[in-house]
């Protein structure tokens, strides 16, 4: 959720919305808090913008519990 994101995370997105790097770090932030839905919707806004970050989520181990759904391409909100 965004209201647990750290400070920093916060004021990035703020600063920030449509960055993608931005995107696909709180991705990995909030898979490793356990909010899949969260991780997805900021996976989806930073492979949208560019395909490279399906790449590199697919080598990272933060985003291990997407790696199914990332695979299948099936990377959107529940």
């Amino acid at each position: 959720m965004i209201s647990e994101l750290s400070p920093c995370g916060t004021k990035a997105l703020e600063l920030h919305p449509e960055e993608p790097a931005i995107h696909y770090n709180l991705a990995c932030y909030e898979c490793q808090m356990g909010n899949l839905s969260d991780a997805k919707r900021h996976l989806m806004q930073a492979t949208k913008a560019d395909v490279k970050f399906k790449v590199m989520a697919l080598d990272d181990s933060d985003l291990e519990p997407l790696w199914d759904e990332i695979w299948r391409a099936d990377v959107h909100p529940d």
